[in-house]
């Protein structure tokens, strides 16, 4: 049995599984709220019948917001098209901007691993393609097309001409026929020129739907239940190989993700990074995690599966993207409808990783990405299996010099990113970092440990952090001449984005009095419970208190203040004092004076070492702590502007601009390597001095600590998530990677 899709042949398939345990729902779209027009566009002169999903609506906001529009996009990919709706909508949207005349087309492929999901997306686009207005009247719309280039991709709804038929017209008559492919056929067969024109937006190869398993399309890694046809499985490599300027991923991520584990979810976001153009979109559309256990009826293995997952949608898919060279964007809108209100990302793929990678796009599929790709971090340390050669050239690289040939044009923060994995696992493993992001549940165990971190905690790590940022952004104003800090203060109003130290000190005394309202404890009440507190000895040095160092933390920390708050011209913020600093605990203070004393001992030019571990993280990482104390200590006003950050991707982008504006020599480079590593000692430091005295001690009880990582691996922090292509790696390694010591030039 065949079916017709417009004169088409397409051969039969099988029917799906009975469970749509690949999230091959069959009436998905009945299930999703179907979406309105944008709420800019003007309802009363459009048809309902021309309405668009919500999604393709907020895609073409957004292209027409770009200087470039539409120009740059010639083929687009929708991995999980299921009936095809979207992606058809999308062919008749993203038709690009007119040359010569006539609409320069865009091919738009469709995959789906259910093949009966594909046949009916084939019948849906002869349907569409059904509808159009005739072809006498076509060059009237292409002419006004051409005379508003720009309108026509900003247009939240389908074109007027897709809804010239009733819709009902298809199921009554039958859908209009294909047109015949057209090779330098002469002026006699005009009309069937017009059809190719006309129909071009919705027929192959402008309009192809594929059934495949795509994320295992090279290497069947992964069998499926379903046959596909070879003939269709080559179309789909050869346009893989091609590569895309977009690639749509929506409502996708979960089936993959329970269905192939943490491994095949990472291979998913490999294969999209290699198959998109450099400088090309990725629009996501995740599934959070609460919406996982919807899938435990769907099938007897479903919560066998979803229990073995380590990665989590909040925080670690960006972290894994972004670690392959896809960076986030920004948000450009929400789902609509009961269980479908899911954030649609946009990730542009970073122009300058080409050269980062060894491999082209074409090729890195063939090579098997999972396994060339390792990861230095213990959360995922299972996912991600490489060879031992592998595993030593990528940890040997925060202990060996930068070599003096830099073949492939290698950044500052290329180098810092690769040469700080083994800090940033560091710092991923830290207790203390657990203790911070427990949850209410989980804080509850691990106080039966004796591991209790309440507001009052939490207010000592902002005055901790508070003196850190203070003293740091007081010694960048004072090395602002300098070659490397230089370029953060002459893009205006940079440093003032990114400045940290009044904001601090807002959310200190906005917990403080949160505390005080809940308890009738003010600051002094707090600091003078603290001093009681304090021991005068103990096995550990640094859990002795000593005055003297916490006279000179605050010393150090009040000269810095004025300059500090003159990034922001805030100068109404409460400043710290001796009581603030009376609530540290000795071992609390040890870390904090180490890390400020390394700030005001070093070169200036190294500051740029220690402002990128701290702005960066707090720009990526620190989104997802906010998440996590918001929920567990939350203040009438106030009290997290700490993580607040207006556009974070665009200072990102910013400050690694700022950051490559000088040409460093290998030396340079290598030291700034190398202080970057110390700045990440000096935050793990911070975290561990969390932790009680007891728990910072070497144990032989083993059994001791069980309570904390236990109850604490869901919320781990994932802001170590770094993921480095191994093959990339080993192939610049020899390049600018050497043995020898290298003298230290920065002066």
């Amino acid at each position: 049995m065949s079916h017709d899709t417009g004169g088409q042949h397409v051969p039969t398939v099988n029917r799906s599984l009975d469970k749509p345990v690949y999230g091959n729902f069959h009436r998905y779209y009945h299930i999703r709220n179907p979406a309105g027009l944008d709420s800019s566009a003007s309802t009363t002169d459009v048809h309902p019948a021309l309405a668009l999903d919500s999604r393709v609506a907020a895609i073409l906001r957004y292209f027409s917001s770009l200087p470039e529009g539409l120009h740059s996009v010639t083929t687009a990919l929708d991995v999980g098209c299921n009936v095809g709706k979207l992606t058809i909508q999308l062919a008749q949207t993203l038709a690009g901007q007119p040359e010569s005349g006539e609409l320069r087309p865009i091919c738009v492929t469709g995959v789906d691993i259910d093949p009966s999901l594909i046949s009916q997306a084939r019948e849906a686009s002869a349907r569409a393609r059904s509808l159009y207005r005739p072809n006498e009247q076509l060059e009237t719309q292409q002419a006004e097309t051409a005379s508003h280039p720009a309108s026509f991709a900003a247009q939240p709804h389908l074109p007027v001409d897709a809804a010239f038929f009733p819709s009902v017209f298809p199921l009554l008559f039958g859908a209009v026929p294909a047109p015949r492919r057209i090779n330098d056929r002469d002026e006699a067969d005009a009309d069937t020129k017009k059809d190719s024109v006309h129909c071009a937006c919705l027929c192959p190869p402008q309009l192809d739907f594929v059934a495949a398993e795509w994320v295992n399309l090279h290497s069947g890694d992964a069998p499926s239940p379903f046959h596909y046809d070879p003939h269709d499985l080559s179309r789909l490599q050869a346009a893989d190989s091609a590569g895309y300027d977009v690639v749509l991923a929506l409502s996708l991520t979960k089936w993959v993700h329970i269905q192939q584990g943490d491994r095949g979810l990472v291979k998913l976001f490999a294969r999209i990074f290699s198959v998109l153009r450099p400088g090309g979109h990725l629009f996501l559309e995740r599934q959070e995690w609460r919406s996982y256990h919807s899938a435990h009826g769907l099938d007897p293995t479903m919560r066998s599966k979803i229990k073995t997952l380590q990665l989590r949608p909040d925080g670690d898919f960006e972290w894994l993207l972004d670690s392959l060279g896809l960076t986030l964007v920004e948000t450009i809108g929400y789902g609509t409808g009961l269980g479908f209100s899911r954030p649609l990302q946009v990730f542009a793929k970073r122009k300058e990783t080409a050269s980062l990678l060894a491999t082209t796009p074409q090729a890195l599929p063939s090579i098997g990405l999972l396994s060339i790709m390792t990861c230095p971090f213990a959360k995922f340390a299972g996912i991600l299996p490489a060879s031992a050669a592998h595993v030593r050239a990528l940890h040997g690289l925060d202990a060996a010099p930068i070599s003096d040939t830099n073949a492939r044009g290698l950044s500052l923060s290329d180098a810092l990113r690769l040469g700080t994995a083994r800090s940033h696992r560091a710092v991923e493993k830290s207790r203390g970092v657990s203790l911070l992001l427990q949850t209410t549940a989980t804080a509850a165990d691990a106080a039966d440990e004796g591991l209790s971190f309440d507001r009052t905690d939490y207010t000592r790590f902002n005055i901790m952090l508070a003196c850190i940022y203070t003293v740091l952004e007081s010694a960048m104003i004072s090395a602002r001449s300098t070659p490397l800090i230089a370029p953060l203060f002459e893009d205006p109003d940079l440093m003032a984005g990114l400045a940290r130290s009044a904001a601090l000190l807002a959310d200190v005394h906005a917990h403080l009095d949160t505390i005080h309202a809940h308890t009738g404890a003010d600051l002094t009440d707090l600091a003078d419970h603290a001093r009681d507190d304090h021991s005068t000895s103990s096995t550990l040095p640094e859990d002795t208190e000593d005055p003297l160092a916490r006279a000179r933390l605050l010393v150090l920390v009040q000269a810095a203040t004025p300059h500090a708050l003159s990034l922001t011209r805030d100068v109404k913020v409460p400043v710290l004092g001796e009581e603030h600093i009376a609530l540290l605990r000795p071992a609390q203070v040890h870390a904090t004076l180490a890390y400020v004393e390394r700030l005001t001992h070093i070169h200036p030019d190294l500051l740029l070492a220690h402002a990128y571990t701290r702005y960066l993280g707090d720009l990526s990482g620190g989104q997802h702590i906010v998440r996590k104390v918001t929920k567990r200590f939350p203040t009438p006003t106030g009290g997290f502007a700490f993580y607040a950050f207006h556009n974070p991707t665009h200072l990102k982008t910013r400050f690694r601009s700022a950051m490559h504006a000088q040409h460093l020599t290998k030396a340079q480079m290598q030291e700034v390597v190398d202080e970057a590593n110390t700045a990440f000692d000096c935050n793990t430091a911070l975290f561990e001095s969390l932790l009680p005295a007891h728990w910072r001690q070497p144990s032989q009880d083993t059994h001791k600590s069980t309570a904390l990582h236990t109850s604490t691996k869901p919320t781990q922090l994932p802001i170590a998530a770094w993921i480095v292509v191994a093959a990339a790696t080993a192939t610049i390694t020899a390049a600018w990677l050497a043995h020898s010591p290298s003298p230290a030039i920065l002066a």
